[in-house]
């Protein structure tokens, strides 16, 4: 329920800005449905990136006593939560990784499939055509059926890898895990986990906008009655 509430404040906050570009594969794929200029697409990316670095080492100041404590309490042989033996819990906490029966072949479909549904679902709630006669959704209606679609995703889907399903949700705070003292771990760990949710979900968000608009949005009266 946090996930789909602070995506919902997310897309209050920034969606008359940018129109809430908080995800990679929401940028790419609407660049795909020509409603972004490609020019926009690496700014983007760059300006998501950061965000969720900048949030994780907010998080990381506000944490770290009870990381500390935990290592002491939980972790055999260390009190660092960065070492053998504790920063395989403590990381999770910041980036994904997948569970350790999960290949990373399942984890891309995993990644795939969870960020089609994503943007499958972003792509109707934003078609106008849906609402006829009725006006387009308002921005509230947008948000909350964002973030409620992010919570169906994470409770249907998150047990295998923690359903990052945004390159930059994974990536920024991973790199900073890098930096902070987790070292190269956080790119080693899962078999070199870290690309899968970088690559699977730039593809799964046009594959499931695609989806979407095969199915459905083509299908719609194209102009109001």
């Amino acid at each position: 329920l946090c996930w789909g509430a602070g995506v919902f404040f997310g897309v209050m906050i920034a969606g008359g800005v940018t129109g809430a570009h908080l995800n990679p594969a929401v940028s790419v794929t609407m660049a795909l449905r020509k409603e972004l200029e490609w020019s926009m697409v690496l700014p983007y990316f760059f300006a998501q990136f950061l965000g969720a670095f900048v949030a994780s080492a907010v998080m990381f100041l506000n944490y770290s006593p009870a990381m500390y404590h935990y290592a002491r309490k939980c972790c055999d042989g260390t009190d660092s939560p960065f070492y053998d033996g504790c920063r395989e819990d403590t990381a999770h906490a910041w980036t994904s990784f997948p569970q350790r029966y999960e290949s990373v072949g399942y984890g891309f479909a995993d990644q795939l499939i969870g960020t089609a549904i994503l943007l499958g679902g972003i792509s109707a709630i934003i078609d106008a055509k849906q609402r006829r006669p009725h006006p387009p959704a308002g921005p509230f209606t947008v948000a909350a059926s964002v973030g409620a679609l992010v919570v169906a995703i994470g409770m249907s889907m998150g047990y295998n890898a923690g359903y990052p399903i945004n390159p930059a949700r994974d990536f920024g705070p991973r790199v900073f895990c890098w930096m902070a003292g987790w070292g190269d771990y956080v790119f080693k760990a899962g078999d070199m986990w870290w690309w899968v949710p970088i690559v699977a979900p730039l593809l799964g968000g046009p594959l499931g906008s695609l989806t979407y608009w095969s199915f459905v949005e083509v299908w719609l009266p194209q102009d109001a009655p």
